[in-house]
């Protein structure tokens, strides 16, 4: 299969993502801008797993002094077509800068070359979350924030990001592989009306197939897990924020097996910063 193509309007898609998510990570940064630091519309901002560069664009224009995107893919060489499809023709902004990156390697900065950075459910995708953790505090400045958003975790009930395919709360962790056979086999059923992006340029079986292979990537990561790891990594945790499904419980059967909390926890937000050795303002 091609790589996956996409046709953008001002949809929901793109609106969630250049606004809405743009202007809660931009708040974030803001609150954790250290006293003495750089205000927010001087920082050097780095986006870890850009994809399109729609947030990052977002980001810049809510604010940042800059912003540099980096992601495995170079999907972000689309945005300038987004953008003219969107916001009716505006230009890139000189201080948005993307990168491509290689899958498992160092990020290409040096040392404290940013003042703050964010992630937008990138890091369920991650094979070494505690490496690419410590790549991020690395190229951080000491007293930088970093704002880190999963939805969905794994063990959420849609956690295995195939919904579209197999509405079915924790089929996934019920039973695996009956659960991906009914994905693979599903029709198309999505009303015309309601096709976000994805579906626009592509078939429904490249989709389907997209699909599979996202949650193949999946990393399977627990909140506990991931709390761990940013400590671990050295940065002090400011604030964290889950947001738990309501309206229907997990079968007895798994809660056997997963911990509740797991089992709920659908989101997750972190704010983090990169302590200042000696605990003063550099």
């Amino acid at each position: 299969m091609g790589p996956i193509l996409y046709h953008f309007a001002m949809d929901a898609w793109f609106l969630s993502h250049y606004s809405e998510a743009a202007d809660l990570v931009a708040s974030s940064l803001r609150r954790l801008s250290r006293a003495g630091g750089r205000p927010f519309h001087e920082q050097r901002v780095l986006d870890v797993g850009c994809g399109d560069g729609i947030m990052a664009l977002g980001v810049c224009h809510a604010g940042a002094g800059s912003v540099t995107g980096v992601d495995v893919t170079d999907s972000f060489r689309t945005l300038p077509v987004q953008v003219s499809k969107s916001l009716g023709g505006k230009q890139l902004p000189d201080r948005l800068t993307f990168v491509q990156i290689a899958l498992g390697q160092p990020l290409p900065f040096p040392d404290s070359a940013f003042d703050a950075a964010y992630s937008w459910s990138v890091f369920e995708h991650v094979a070494d979350v505690s490496g690419l953790l410590a790549e991020v505090f690395r190229v951080l400045c000491p007293g930088g924030g970093f704002f880190l958003q999963i939805e969905p975790l794994f063990h959420s009930p849609y956690g295995a990001h195939l919904r579209r395919l197999a509405d079915e709360p924790w089929g996934h962790l019920i039973e695996e592989g009956a659960f991906l056979s009914r994905a693979r086999d599903a029709a198309d059923r999505i009303a015309d009306n309601e096709k976000d992006v994805l579906y626009q340029d592509n078939s429904f079986e490249d989709v389907k197939r997209y699909l599979l292979n996202e949650y193949a990537s999946l990393n399977r990561i627990t909140l506990a897990a991931l709390t761990r790891a940013v400590e671990a990594a050295g940065f002090e945790i400011v604030d964290r924020w889950t947001s738990q499904v309501e309206g229907f419980a997990p079968p007895i059967t798994l809660l056997d097996n997963y911990a509740e909390e797991d089992l709920r926890t659908n989101e997750v937000r972190f704010e983090l910063r990169k302590p200042v050795a000696g605990g003063g303002v550099r």
